[in-house]
């Protein structure tokens, strides 16, 4: 039987691109939340809601990560309507 690669987890690669970046955007966008799909910081935003409802109609039922550049690595909020594709 032929193994399979393990799938990739959710967000991964946003979270990683996040992490190696945090430090000069915390600097530059100080407060802000922003905007990550793939290795690309899309925009910055003041309210985390703008930032879910652009994400959500630039990249719609695809994963997309929404992150305050202050707030610590282990808060991470999950939106289940987004990701279940209820809207």
């Amino acid at each position: 039987m032929a193994m399979m690669a393990e799938e990739p987890k959710v967000l991964e690669l946003e979270l990683a691109f996040f992490e190696k970046n945090r430090d000069q955007w915390a600097s530059q966008h100080a407060g802000k939340h922003l905007l990550i799909k793939g290795e690309e910081l899309v925009d910055t935003f003041n309210k985390p809601e703008d930032a879910v409802e652009e994400g959500a109609r630039r990249f719609g039922n695809t994963p997309f990560l929404v992150r305050n550049v202050n707030d610590p690595i282990d808060n991470v909020n999950f939106v289940p309507v987004l990701s279940l594709g209820l809207i």
